[in-house]
């Protein structure tokens, strides 16, 4: 770990508020990485689906 850094626990809960069926696995993945990304200072494009 470089110095500056820390280390954190985080929990997303990853939920569509307007449809209600589930997300799909597909959509909850692309959510993840771009989670990920943003937290590790990294670029991902992410095309979210049209409801």
């Amino acid at each position: 770990m470089a110095p500056g850094q820390k280390n954190v626990v985080m929990r997303a809960v990853i939920r569509d508020l307007v449809r209600t069926v589930t997300v799909t696995s597909a959509e909850a993945n692309a959510l993840r990485d771009a989670v990920y990304a943003a937290l590790h200072e990294q670029r991902l494009a992410v095309a979210y689906p049209s409801a």
